[in-house]
């Protein structure tokens, strides 16, 4: 198959899956909702490339018989993941040895790019950190504390400055 061949069918299951969604039964309100389809569907994209990774990591498909490393799957931790849909709770991979290192969303990592972004925008603007801290509640559903806050504005400082000081 080529590329374009591959890439029309994609296009084509998009369509069909658009036009499901938009008949005349279903109620669009879901979809653009806090907890809707958005937030599922991120959830399941991050879960199944997580599962890419892990595959990768250890050389084997899940359920494949001929297994080629020592290290094995050891089920999946709960983590809870901020992005601008919100607060979303996805299973991470695990591994026996402990060594599965996930590239999408590293260990200790809570954020997926954005938030980041919309914290400094606020902290330049005048912002205090319990101000920034409620206005990512309001926004997102998520309880972040001022010392994440702080710690986010203190790591990209330099681009803070750069922001307030441009013409």
């Amino acid at each position: 198959m080529t590329k374009n061949t591959i890439n029309n069918k994609n296009n084509e299951a998009i369509s069909a899956a658009i036009d499901l969604l938009v008949s005349k039964e279903v109620d669009l309100s879901n979809v653009l909702s806090k907890g809707g389809l958005l937030k599922q569907l991120t959830k399941r994209l991050v879960e199944k490339a997580l599962q890419a990774e892990m595959n990768n990591h250890l050389g084997y498909d899940r359920y494949d018989r001929i297994i080629t490393s020592n290290n094995a799957r050891n089920g999946v931790s709960q983590k809870n993941l901020i992005n601008d849909n919100g607060l979303i709770k996805i299973d991470v991979p695990r591994d026996r040895d402990a060594e599965f290192e996930p590239a999408m969303i590293p260990k200790r990592k809570t954020r997926i790019e954005g938030l980041d972004q919309k914290i400094l925008s606020l902290y330049a603007k005048g912002m205090s950190l319990s101000d920034i801290k409620l206005q990512i509640q309001e926004l997102y559903g998520a309880d972040i504390s001022e010392s994440l806050v702080s710690r986010i504005t203190d790591d990209v400082m330099d681009d803070v400055k750069a922001w307030q000081g441009r013409p």
